[in-house]
Order: structure tokens, then sequence, then C-alpha cells
């Protein structure tokens, strides 16, 4: 029978909080700068067994920023431009 305290590790592994994943994103990218913020989310979810849909809703704003800017740059993504504006005179 495991040890009370590798129970509560493993426990606390499962379960993450917004600036604790944040932490480990940004752990992660600074690994593996080939893989990039989406790599290191998808990494994450892998490693903990978590899906995708419910590790989003966790995610901080700062990394979903970082993940659809490195989309975009990719082109995974569709590039969300500005609109013009027209001024009249």
């Amino acid at each position: 029978m495991p040890s009370p305290n590798l129970i509560i590790k493993e426990q606390r592994k499962m379960f993450l909080s917004e600036p604790h994943l944040n932490k480990l994103v940004e752990e992660q990218v600074t690994k593996d700068r080939d893989g990039g913020y989406i790599g290191a989310v998808v990494y994450i979810c892998e490693d903990r067994g978590i899906s995708f849909a419910s590790i989003s809703k966790i995610l901080p704003r700062s990394i979903k920023e970082e993940m659809r800017k490195e989309g975009e740059n990719r082109n995974l993504l569709k590039k969300l431009g500005l609109a013009k504006l027209k001024f009249f005179k």
C-alpha cells in the first residue's frame, strides 16, 4: 500500500490551479523552445491525463493569447486583423 504522502503528491499532480498551470507552461516552454506554448500545453495534458477541453477552462488569458499568436505565426489559425477605420473630412 502506498504511503499517504505519495497519495497526496499524486492527487496534487492531478489538480491544477491557474497560477500553478501558468508556472508549469512557462517552465515547459523554457525547457523545449521548439514546442512553444501549444506544445507545452499538449505535453502537460498528455503527461497528466487531462482533456484539452477541461484545461482550457483554467488556462490563463496570457497563455491563451500566446497560443493564439503562435498559431497565427505557424499558419494554424487565420490572422485576426484590426478593422480599418475610414476617416471622413
